[in-house]
């Protein structure tokens, strides 16, 4: 299994950041009143893969974005889960779960999973998928 997690670099995500006290509000300076957010916030992505074995280890990645295809290919699959599965699963029959994120189910990202013999649940028995 593998998962990831975006943090906000300017704490917007942090739900007591959002909120001030004062006991006279005509005297609290606007930028402590009023903040400003970003269409787009700095951010990072941090991502894992994790079994009953242990956890990989991270890869982290600065963006404004979600990450894509060939981003997760390199390096979170290439460099960060096949070394893991090597180490910690070598002799194990595996199936990889991952979440229902597009890039995990990029045509490249399934190509090179077939390719080096890691099965995949298919999207569509995803869990989340079944009603």
């Amino acid at each position: 299994m593998d998962d990831e997690k975006y943090f906000s670099l300017s704490n917007v995500d942090i739900s007591g950041n959002v909120y001030y006290y004062t006991s006279d509000k005509s005297i609290a300076p606007p930028d402590i009143k009023y903040k400003k957010k970003m269409k787009y916030e700095p951010k990072i992505m941090v991502w894992l893969a994790i079994s009953s074995k242990g956890i990989s280890e991270p890869y982290v990645h600065r963006s404004k974005n979600v990450i894509d295809g060939d981003i997760y290919l390199n390096q979170c699959v290439k460099s960060k889960l096949i070394p893991f599965i090597e180490k910690h699963h070598s002799n194990d029959e595996i199936l990889f779960w991952p979440d229902l994120a597009k890039a995990h189910y990029s045509k490249e990202v399934l190509d090179y999973l077939e390719s080096v013999s890691v099965p995949i649940i298919p999207k569509i028995n995803n869990p989340p998928n079944i009603s």
